[in-house]
C-alpha cells in the first residue's frame, strides 16, 4: 500500500523528494522495456519529468528517475530537489506525468528520440575497459544470456506506443509507491 513520510524542515530552502516502488530485476521479462519506459518518464535530460519539473515550471536543476536492478527485485526509484516552496506542485507533477503515460499514447517523435538515444548510451555504456568488465560482471551475477545487449537493441527498436502504455500501466502504480520528502511539505 502506498506509504507517504514526510520530514518537515520549516527553514528549509529546498526539498528532497524520493519515490520508490519495486519491480523486476534484469531477469524479469519486462525489465529491458521498462529501462525505455524509464527513459522517457525520467531516465535522460530531454525526458518528461526533466522538461516539466525543471523546464516548464522551473521546481528545480534536475530531477531523475532509474530502475535498480538487485539480486532478489528492482526498485525504480524518482528523486529531486526542488524549490522548498513548489514541494506540493512537484509532486502532483511527478503524478501527473505517470498518469500520462499511463492514459495517452506517446508521440512518434518522442519514441524515436529514445530509440536514437539508447543504443548510444548502451554503446558509450561500454566504450571502456573497466565499463566492459562491469558489464560481464552484471551479466554473470544476473545469469543474462552473452547476447544480453543485442537483445535489448532489438526491444528498443520494436517497441511501439501501445506496449509503453501497456508497460505504464502495469508497472507505475500510484497505490505503491514510497513517497519521502525532507524539507518543506
Amino acid at each position: 500500500q502506498r506509504k507517504s513520510l514526510h520530514i518537515h524542515h520549516k527553514n528549509a530552502v529546498q526539498s528532497a523528494i524520493r519515490l520508490g516502488w519495486k519491480v523486476g530485476n534484469r531477469n524479469h521479462s519486462d525489465f529491458i522495456e521498462l529501462k525505455i519506459l524509464n527513459t522517457l518518464l525520467g531516465g535522460y535530460f530531454g525526458s518528461r519529468l526533466m522538461k516539466n519539473l525543471r523546464e516548464e515550471k522551473g521546481f528545480t536543476y534536475g530531477v531523475g528517475s532509474a530502475i535498480v536492478s538487485r539480486q532478489q527485485t528492482g526498485i525504480w526509484l524518482i528523486a529531486s530537489e526542488v524549490g522548498a516552496e513548489y514541494t506540493k506542485q512537484a509532486l502532483e507533477e511527478i503524478y501527473k506525468e505517470i498518469e500520462a503515460l499511463k492514459n495517452s499514447a506517446v508521440g512518434n517523435e518522442e519514441l524515436n528520440l529514445i530509440k536514437n538515444y539508447l543504443p548510444g548510451k548502451i554503446i558509450r555504456s561500454l566504450e571502456k575497459d573497466f565499463d566492459k568488465l562491469e558489464s560481464f560482471i552484471e551479466l554473470s551475477d544476473h545469469e543474462l544470456p552473452a547476447d544480453y545487449y543485442s537483445l535489448f537493441l532489438e526491444k528498443i527498436m520494436n517497441i511501439d506506443s501501445d506496449r509503453i502504455k501497456e508497460l505504464a500501466t502495469n508497472y507505475l502504480p500510484f497505490d505503491h509507491i514510497y513517497e519521502v520528502v525532507s524539507g518543506k511539505s
